[in-house]
């Protein structure tokens, strides 16, 4: 039984770990920028992108920014599911000021198009067209009210320009220039081709590399011995003394009278006094031999 539990625990285990390493990831959500030039009044600019879970996204031009510019055209925004059903559809953005896309300062005026929401995690397409070009109905696919008149602006009496005629007579640019964020990925077509927007600002982290640094071995000091020579000092050679031997001077050599005899007897003292010159007497001939 105990086995069958270990081996059971196991295979849970196993399976939390596949798990994990099998789960999908998702990317980071970020921002993307596209621009491009319209054609034809009637030209039409999808922007497919996905949220991966619950956002709140935004959606802006810069490229009308203001009046008397002779900027880009008055675009209409639309958002679309991404089975294509009108979801919302805006023609002023009212929102004059500055934006942040990808680290980059964006200005917009009122007739630009600004537009945040909560979505949901899926698929969605924003369709950017001039105005006054709305959609037909509320599915996509039916497409929108000017698609037969490249030249509706001027047909309308907007301007004399052949294109790009705002509804106050100015003569604009077919320039538009979008802004889409935090979404997880996004891509753009205008009139069914593809149009390369700018990459989102990836920053790669930056890996140091350590430094490694070579250890210093230092060699060990070794210190030789002093050996210090012994001092040999000369024998100092003391020369012999030589002494003289001791004369004695008969008259200065006290003596006494023997009493028996009559004759004079040299003192005790004198004796000594001899006998030790005698033996100086012969030490220095000794040495000398």
């Amino acid at each position: 039984m105990e086995r069958f539990s270990k081996t059971l625990s196991g295979i849970v285990a196993l399976s939390l770990l596949l798990s994990v390493v099998t789960a999908p990831a998702h990317a980071v959500p970020t921002d993307f920028d596209f621009s491009g030039t319209f054609e034809n009044d009637n030209d039409v600019l999808l922007i497919d992108f996905n949220v991966a879970s619950a956002s709140d996204i935004t959606i802006f031009s810069s490229s009308w920014q203001d009046f008397d510019t002779g900027l880009g055209f008055d675009p209409i925004l639309a958002l679309w599911t991404g089975d294509g059903t009108l979801i919302e559809q805006q023609d002023d953005g009212n929102n004059s000021g500055v934006t942040s896309s990808n680290g980059v300062e964006y200005s917009h005026g009122v007739w630009d198009s600004f537009f945040s929401r909560s979505l949901e995690a899926g698929d969605y397409i924003a369709s950017v067209v001039q105005y006054d070009n709305f959609a037909r109905s509320d599915q996509l696919e039916d497409g929108f009210i000017m698609d037969s008149d490249p030249n509706f602006t001027r047909t309308e009496g907007f301007g004399d320009a052949d294109n790009f005629n705002d509804a106050d007579g100015d003569a604009r640019t077919g320039d538009w220039e979008f802004h889409i964020l935090n979404v997880e990925d996004a891509g753009a077509t205008q009139n069914g081709e593809e149009v390369g927007g700018e990459e989102p600002v990836v920053e790669e982290p930056v890996v140091e590399e350590p430094v490694v640094e070579e250890p210093v071995i230092e060699e060990p000091v070794v210190e030789e011995p002093v050996v210090e020579e012994p001092v040999i000092e000369d024998p100092v050679s003391i020369p012999p003394t030589l002494e003289d031997p001791v004369v004695l001077d008969p008259e200065s050599n006290p003596t006494t009278a023997d009493p028996a005899s009559g004759e004079e007897v040299p003192e005790p003292a004198s004796v000594v006094l001899l006998i030790s010159g005698l033996i100086g007497l012969g030490i220095a001939r000794k040495r000398k031999a």
